[in-house]
């Protein structure tokens, strides 16, 4: 599985900052893990990797849930 690192510089109040940090690190976390991980379960996702690209269609992940 790949990685993607995402860097930026946010000039914003304290509250802001720490609100975000909240949506970053506590609410999304979750959700991005399952993404991820119901993605890597696609029958296609072999496919996908080896051409280095996805479809722009819409998947329903949770029919390849284990």
């Amino acid at each position: 599985m790949s990685q993607i690192t995402i860097q930026c510089r946010l000039v914003a109040s304290e509250s802001t900052r720490q609100q975000l940090w909240q949506l970053m690190a506590e609410k999304n976390t979750p959700l991005i893990n399952e993404l991820l991980s119901q993605i890597g379960k696609h029958p296609e996702f072999e496919t996908w990797r080896q051409k280095g690209k996805h479809p722009t269609t819409t998947y329903n992940l949770r029919t390849y849930k284990s």
